[in-house]
Order: C-alpha cells, then structure tokens, then sequence
C-alpha cells in the first residue's frame, strides 16, 4: 500500500521505508499533544496560529537546551 496526500508520496514511502503502525500511532498521538497545546495558547493568548507556533517551537527548544545544561552545571 502507498499512501498518498494530495498526490504526493510520504517521504517514508520514497524512501522505501515503512512503519510499524504503532509507531505511527504513536507519531500521531504526539502530534496531536503538540496541537493541541498550540491551539490552547492561542485562545489564552488571542494570538494567532503562526505566533502561537513559533512561541511553542521557542519552549521546547529553550527546555531542550536546559536539559542538555551547561558548562558551569557540569564543573561545579
């Protein structure tokens, strides 16, 4: 089976690649948290989509960076 959206091809099926449909399950369910939070800053915020996406994007980085630390955290 090929998917197919809007008469493109998946990258995973370009590439010969498949998945395990509970990973995809499991994508899909991740994908939906993270909208679903985006969504929510918009109506707390009155901001629009593209706004509240960036500010999302910006937090998880910023809290992807402070898990990693820092040189100071390590040396003391």
């Amino acid at each position: 089976m090929v998917a197919v959206s809007r008469g493109l091809l998946w990258p995973q099926v370009r590439e010969g690649r498949s998945w395990a449909i509970y990973l995809a399950v499991k994508d899909l369910e991740k994908m939906e948290q993270e909208a679903d939070a985006i969504c929510a800053y918009v109506q707390d915020k009155d901001s629009t989509l593209r706004s509240a996406a960036h500010v999302h994007a910006l937090s998880r980085h910023s809290e992807a960076m402070e898990a990693r630390g820092t040189r100071q955290i390590f040396t003391h």
